[in-house]
């Protein structure tokens, strides 16, 4: 075979590689940002009245330095109700921060649930016609303190 054919099928093979990787790459890419795509969730479903089946608490705080306050708890709130309206308020029947226990507002984003006007935002980790499982997490720091609450609710429809 000439040289020049050699250089020539050299060339397209390597144009057709080329080709064929940046395909890949596009493909790869495509189903990448497809699967990290949140789906709406339907903020009709969490209307209604929902009452506390389980949740776990973890509480830190440290001053300057010192030795740090750490409490957990397991279903402190069991047994507490709290009632989503379709009109955009919430009340509970006693305090689950940060829900207030005078009732407050509640809006949803994505797949959190913003209340007391964007105040504080709690991830809405399940929903369903039953069941809602909600995660809290809020971590403070400043010059002279430390503070971090994770929290985990679980609700059953009433």
């Amino acid at each position: 075979m000439p040289l020049n054919h050699l250089k020539l099928l050299t060339n397209m093979k390597t144009k057709t590689f080329k080709q064929i990787g940046l395909m890949l790459c596009m493909v790869a890419s495509t189903i990448i940002i497809s699967c990290n795509k949140e789906e709406a969730m339907d903020s009709t479903k969490i209307i209604g009245t929902w009452g506390c089946v389980g949740s776990q608490e973890y509480y830190y705080i440290c001053y300057n330095g010192s030795n740090p306050n750490e409490t957990e708890s397991t279903d402190r709130h069991k047994g507490t109700v709290l009632t989503i309206k379709d009109d955009g308020t919430y009340t509970v029947s006693k305090e689950i921060y940060p829900f207030e226990d005078r009732g407050g507002s509640w809006m949803i984003d994505g797949n959190i649930l913003l209340i007391n006007n964007g105040h504080d935002s709690i991830t809405v980790h399940t929903l369903s016609n039953n069941s809602l499982v909600l995660k809290y997490n809020h971590i403070t720091r400043n010059y002279s303190y430390e503070e971090r609450i994770d929290k985990t609710l679980e609700f059953s429809r009433q």
